[in-house]
């Protein structure tokens, strides 16, 4: 029986240790700079059963970029620097110094309240972000606003 307990444990403990390697490789991989020297700012929002059918919007310096919807994602493009990001929810916010060649991702949140949902912008670090961000898809054409900010090569995809 307790041959059957370190089996378990080492193959338990090999593959606890293959995932944590392959989120290390994730989060260390360094996209090529743009061309066009902005900064790219990962933006998505984790699925979530409750919050369904709400789809808030993300403002970059409180420019209405886009709907994010439950499971999606969107790039933005943006010039190195201050900006600030929120949601619905006016008095949550983030503001980030963007600096070339370092990538940032902002998650969405949702809250319930009283049968209402606000959007909550959350600064996530990369090695957490990226393989929460890999279990997204692209928001969909409808959802985007101000396509001005969003990154070119988001928008051939």
């Amino acid at each position: 029986m307790s041959a059957v307990r370190f089996q378990f444990a080492l193959l338990a403990s090999i593959g606890t240790l293959a995932i944590a390697g392959q989120l290390s490789v994730i989060s260390q991989k360094k996209a090529p700079a743009p061309k066009d020297g902005k900064v790219r700012v990962f933006v998505y929002r984790n699925s979530g059963i409750l919050e369904m059918e709400f789809k808030p919007s993300v403002f970059a310096d409180e420019t209405d970029v886009a709907q994010v919807q439950a499971g999606h994602n969107l790039t933005l493009a943006l010039a190195p620097g201050t900006h600030t990001f929120r949601s619905t929810d006016k008095k949550e916010q983030v503001s980030l110094d963007l600096k070339a060649g370092q990538q940032y991702f902002v998650r969405i949140d949702v809250s319930l309240a009283a049968l209402k949902g606000h959007g909550k912008v959350v600064s996530v670090a990369p090695e957490q972000a990226a393989p929460e961000y890999a279990q997204t898809k692209p928001a969909d054409d409808s959802m985007l606003k101000d396509r001005s900010l969003i990154a070119p090569e988001f928008l051939t995809k």
